[in-house]
């Protein structure tokens, strides 16, 4: 192989080995400013360390625990399913907001179902405030959206992941979160159905059957004169 080839290629593994993951929009960012503790049963939670803090998670359709992201590799929503959301904010400082302000931003297929007053259709925004929230406080709010009916997903697509953001401001501070999820129009499989008509063996077995009935009882008849 080539030197000059080969030093590439070592150069391009090295860079994705050091750097591959800060690139990822779906995980969340590991920097100083984060910091994560385990949850019983597995994983673990991250929180940022700032003043106010928002983690946006999603419930998993299959194990029913909520979740940062579901990729194209996880459990998958269908259409016209309704998917559960959680908003956990959290104060991290050292007073009391009097009042906050979260939006939660809805991606393209998704319509809101219910959750906390303040949806408007027309941005495809839920806003609402939360109000005196106590320094170490953290409250948490389900939000339910649906997926679109097949008929008005693209025709042309069967998976589709998308992103929803959510974001929230006290006293100028502020911070965000997002997830994923992806959902797929299934195709029905196509089910066989029995052979219809007559079985040419059943119809040669009775056949035969009846020859052999229908001699025996002719024998009989002329046995018997």
């Amino acid at each position: 192989m080539d030197r000059k080839l080969l030093k590439l290629i070592l150069f391009f593994s090295i860079f994705i080995l050091r750097f591959g993951g800060q690139f990822s929009i779906f995980n969340k960012p590991a920097r100083a400013s984060w910091y994560c503790e385990p949850v019983y049963g597995g994983g673990e939670r991250c929180w940022g360390t700032g003043e106010i803090l928002i983690d946006k998670t999603v419930k998993n359709p299959e194990t029913d625990k909520y979740v940062d992201n579901l990729g194209v590799n996880d459990p998958k929503f269908a259409p016209g399913q309704e998917v559960s959301y959680r908003l956990e904010i959290k104060n991290n400082g050292q007073g009391t907001f009097s009042k906050v302000t979260v939006k939660d931003i809805f991606p393209s297929y998704l319509d809101f179902s219910w959750g906390p007053l303040g949806w408007n259709s027309g941005t495809r925004t839920l806003q609402f405030d939360v109000y005196d929230l106590k320094a170490g406080e953290s409250r948490k709010f389900e939000v339910m959206a649906k997926v679109f009916d097949k008929e008005r997903l693209p025709a042309d697509k069967n998976l589709i992941c998308v992103v929803n953001n959510a974001s929230v401001e006290a006293d100028g501070k502020t911070d965000s979160d997002q997830t994923q999820i992806c959902f797929e129009k299934k195709v029905l499989g196509v089910k066989v159905l029995p052979p219809t008509g007559v079985n040419i063996w059943t119809l040669s077995l009775g056949l035969l059957v009846t020859t052999i009935l229908g001699a025996k009882l002719a024998f009989a008849q002329r046995k018997a004169l």
